[in-house]
């Protein structure tokens, strides 16, 4: 939300008087974040409305979407399964256990399957979505976390954190058929569909690795500064940005000579980054202050910060939709915020 100040001054109407007395500025700080809030973009409006909050299981962190069926897919770390919530309804429809310690998901479309990455037994969930149950478990690297899937490769990549390491495996026949070297500690995976390359970000190291799967090779490190964290890539023009959680920075890349085009200070430790395809806005969440912020496409600034759920550590956009969802590991739930264009 948007930061108001509330101030009780005495030529204020009786009745906002008497809605300081009985809830308090808090109070007024809730209502008004129910409220559409409009921010003013050159000849547009961006307008936000938080539209619910949906309680899912304890501790949850990855998050992926079918945008075509309106699903979204919650990992509860504390619950060893995953959530899959029905935006539409905003209900859950139902869940399926994973391993032990689940982290991250990625959302195979084709086949109709998830793949969630289990940090505390060292292996992959494959989950089939219309059998509502886990069909197999493939071993990896040491504590994998991030996990994503590559469509033109038909691939799956999972990054190995305690390993160092990104192992990569078939969709089609799931068997492992490599494991690239990476930073210290990978973290966040994303591929660029059109190059085929494979980025991850290293949160000890500080780097950013560029992996070719096709070569199983790592062909390039990007030094990013302290902890990175979320990554995301715009399609449109193959910027990639990364959430630098120990600078207090969201970093602009060039995907194509992949230097670091901008480094934008943030008011917050940003943990995870999306990129909105069909705007170009972008996204950030902050762990510590529980906000989502937005940026303007070209130069990056900070245009609003809204509230979210307590410690929201992922995000993801649906464009389909005009919904931002993020994950709330605090207040075990995801909130959901619509937004819309409109021209002045």
């Amino acid at each position: 939300m948007v930061r108001r100040r509330c101030f009780a001054k005495a030529y204020l109407f009786t009745a906002v008087i008497m809605l300081f007395v009985v809830s308090g500025c808090s109070g007024l700080r809730e209502w008004m974040s129910q409220s559409p809030i409009k921010i003013p973009v050159k000849t547009k409006n961006l307008i936000f409305e938080k539209v619910g909050d949906i309680e899912v299981g304890a501790q949850p962190w990855g998050l992926a979407l079918n945008e075509a069926d309106a699903r979204a897919f919650v990992v509860s770390n504390g619950e060893n399964r995953v959530y899959i919530i029905d935006l539409v309804s905003k209900q859950t429809a139902y869940t399926v256990d994973t391993g032990v310690g689940p982290w991250d998901v990625a959302h195979d479309a084709r086949r109709k399957r998830l793949y969630v990455t289990n940090g505390d037994e060292d292996s992959l969930s494959v989950i089939d979505l219309d059998g509502r149950r886990e069909t197999l478990k493939i071993k990896t690297g040491r504590l994998p976390f991030g996990v994503a899937y590559g469509v033109n490769r038909d691939e799956i990549y999972v990054a190995n954190s305690d390993q160092g390491s990104v192992t990569i495996i078939s969709g089609e026949t799931l068997e492992i058929l490599g494991e690239v070297p990476a930073g210290d500690y990978p973290y966040g995976v994303t591929v660029d569909e059109q190059s085929r390359m494979v980025y991850v970000t290293n949160n000890l190291g500080g780097t950013l690795s560029v992996l070719d799967p096709e070569s199983r090779s790592l062909v390039q490190t990007v030094t990013v500064g302290e902890n990175p964290s979320g990554i995301s890539i715009r399609p449109k023009d193959r910027k990639i940005f990364v959430a630098g959680t120990g600078k207090d920075l969201l970093l602009k890349i060039d995907g194509e000579r992949r230097i670091i085009e901008k480094a934008v200070k943030t008011p917050h430790r940003p943990l995870d980054v999306a990129a909105e395809s069909e705007y170009h806005y972008l996204y950030t969440v902050h762990r510590e202050s529980g906000k989502l912020a937005v940026y303007k496409p070209g130069d990056e600034k900070e245009l609003a910060s809204f509230d979210t759920g307590k410690e929201p550590v992922r995000l993801a956009v649906d464009s389909l939709h005009n919904l931002v969802i993020t994950v709330n590991y605090g207040s075990d739930s995801i909130s959901l915020l619509r937004y819309q264009v409109e021209e002045k």
